[in-house]
């Protein structure tokens, strides 16, 4: 949004991108209850050959594997999370930010009992469950949870 705004001044707008192009989308609704087809596995080169050989290990797919692997949908939308991150715990090492792509948390306008400035959740309802965050925080303050449907 920021290069967007300046481009907008250097082609000789105001930099106000702020402007309403469509109208807001009706929630949509999904059935809680989806089949999950199975990944289609890759088909590798036998460990023989690799030995000695500089050839490609992975075979590649059939037509009919590269379209049933194409229309499985695993409906990540459809679940949702909650977001815990205990405060107290918190080291303002700020990985957690780093390596969440849904800008789930942001810097704290407080400090811990400890004098660290925590991590917090802005909103759990962006979080789409990849659990990065999770394994990232080497204070073990996050708890990712999925919630019922």
């Amino acid at each position: 949004r920021v290069a967007a705004t300046e481009m907008d001044k250097y082609l000789g707008g105001d930099g106000d991108i702020e402007e309403t192009l469509a109208d807001a989308e009706q929630e949509v609704t999904l059935n809680p209850m989806v089949l999950i087809s199975p990944r289609n596995e890759m088909p590798l080169l036998e460990t023989w050959k690799r030995i000695s050989s500089f050839d490609q290990v992975e075979l590649g797919l059939t037509d009919q594997q590269i379209h049933s692997e194409a229309s499985r949908c695993l409906n990540c939308d459809i679940r949702k999370f909650e977001v815990v991150l205990n405060t107290e715990n918190c080291k303002e090492c700020g990985y957690c930010g780093e390596v969440c792509n849904m800008g789930v948390f942001a810097p704290a306008d407080f400090f811990n009992s400890k004098g660290y400035r925590p991590m917090i959740v802005k909103s759990s309802e962006w979080c789409c469950g990849c659990f990065k965050c999770f394994f990232s925080c080497p204070d073990f303050a996050i708890d990712v949870k999925q919630k019922a449907a």
